[in-house]
């Protein structure tokens, strides 16, 4: 019994020298992540981010009149009424170590000691040089709105068509059930908490300095050279989050400037920003909430209530008819617009789907067409090429009848049977807002 203890003894010390030997030669260098504990999302760049609908030229204050030798469209007018802009969009790679929590205790002014709760979410920035510009000096034929040539990744030798900083926001979302089981959503900004900030940053890693969300934003975002590059690190806190959230989703901003403009209600346009929705789930109680491991992703379930439940909870995306123009030259059908299939999650029927298989162009569609300068109505005859999931119809251009065809596709879930199939992984997903 004496040797195996002594053996025993002898092995920790070893293993503690060997500990100390490898802590004196990382100096203070930030710890190595193990394989897969560092989430990264890429980033993810869309061309239909890059252009706007055609739009009055801003600021311009221009009489309408008929010259005697030239066209209206010709007119100073004329010329700036369907101008369409580009713009180079830019895009970082987000990474983190997933939604923890953490209790504290500060000593009140009175001598107290007050404990505090707290969710935090450790991350890391990159700017990979991920962008997409074009060239302005060549112009499409057929579509005018879009450019034959599109220059990927410009930003790694053209640092203006990168972002110099980040500068986030981080709004946390959860879901409460009252005592009857009805759930309803909470939400949460991430707050200005340097101290926390520091004790996180001694719990996770001490090498690794964690700014918080007013330094971070002062700070640039150098372009990545290497995988290996370290990027920059931050953490986002929020304060004494409500114990019963079990559904929760985040929705960071400021890691591209892309947008779209979409069409509004009344014919007019919004515009909204993209973001990253980073997904979690976990039992929701408040029995030792700094023990509780969140998960990545949304539960899974067999049950049609709690699939409709859950897909309200996160928000996301039903199917969506989507607008294409079809260019009978370059034998292509170019996505032009799309809207919400407003599927009724109930019995899964949807008013856009009844009305095209009618014959007709739903008030949405007619906006966002009109809203790109094609001029529809309710009137617009459509004709059923897949029951429910297909659709062509014809409009005016120039004088030439231009052929459209409307799909319905799914974005993260569709109906399957009486119930909802997810489609993806759902950890994370980029939206409009």
């Amino acid at each position: 019994m004496k040797l195996r203890c002594a053996g025993l003894f002898a092995f920790s010390l070893l293993l503690s020298l060997t500990s100390l030997v490898v802590a004196q030669e990382r100096g203070n260098l930030p710890k190595t992540l193990a394989p897969g504990v560092l989430k990264v999302f890429a980033p993810e760049i869309d061309a239909r981010d890059t252009f706007t609908v055609p739009m009055v030229l801003p600021d311009l204050k221009a009489s309408e009149y008929q010259g005697n030798l030239i066209a209206q469209a010709e007119t100073l007018r004329g010329s700036t009424r369907d101008i369409v802009f580009f713009r180079d969009v830019w895009q970082l790679e987000f990474a983190t170590l997933g939604l923890r929590q953490i209790k504290l205790s500060f000593k009140a002014p009175d001598g107290s000691v007050k404990n505090r709760h707290y969710w935090y979410l450790v991350y890391r920035v990159r700017n990979l040089g991920k962008s997409l510009s074009y060239d302005e000096s060549k112009e499409g034929d057929v579509f005018p709105y879009l450019v034959s040539e599109a220059k990927f990744d410009s930003a790694k030798e053209d640092r203006s068509l990168s972002p110099r900083s980040f500068s986030p926001t981080f709004e946390l979302t959860g879901w409460v059930a009252d005592a009857k089981g009805e759930y309803s959503p909470i939400s949460y900004r991430d707050q200005y908490l340097p101290l926390v900030a520091k004790e996180i940053q001694k719990l996770e890693d001490p090498n690794q300095r964690l700014l918080n969300c007013l330094e971070i934003g002062d700070v640039e975002i150098p372009l990545a050279q290497a995988e290996s590059d370290p990027g920059v690190w931050g953490v986002a806190v929020w304060e004494e989050i409500d114990p019963r959230v079990n559904y929760v989703s985040i929705r960071v901003t400021g890691l591209t400037n892309a947008y779209r403009v979409v069409a509004s209600a009344d014919g007019q346009f919004d515009v909204k920003r993209k973001a990253l929705q980073l997904n979690y789930w976990r039992p929701g109680d408040g029995a030792q909430q700094d023990r509780d491991f969140v998960s990545y992703g949304i539960p899974y379930t067999d049950s049609h209530a709690e699939q409709v439940g859950i897909t309200k909870r996160y928000a996301l995306p039903g199917p969506q008819v989507v607008a294409l123009q079809v260019n009978e030259v370059a034998g292509r059908e170019v996505p032009v617009t799309q809207v919400d299939a407003e599927f009724n999650l109930e019995d899964f029927s949807s008013p856009v789907v009844s009305s095209l298989d009618d014959g007709k162009l739903t008030e949405s569609l007619v906006n966002a067409l009109n809203l790109y300068g094609f001029k529809a109505s309710d009137s617009t005859a459509v004709t059923q090429v897949i029951d429910g999931s297909m659709w062509q119809f014809e409009l005016d251009s120039d004088g030439k009848k231009q052929k459209w065809v409307l799909k319905l596709e799914p974005q993260h879930w569709e109906q399957d049977g009486k119930g909802i199939r997810f489609l993806k992984s759902l950890d994370h997903l980029w939206i409009y807002q």
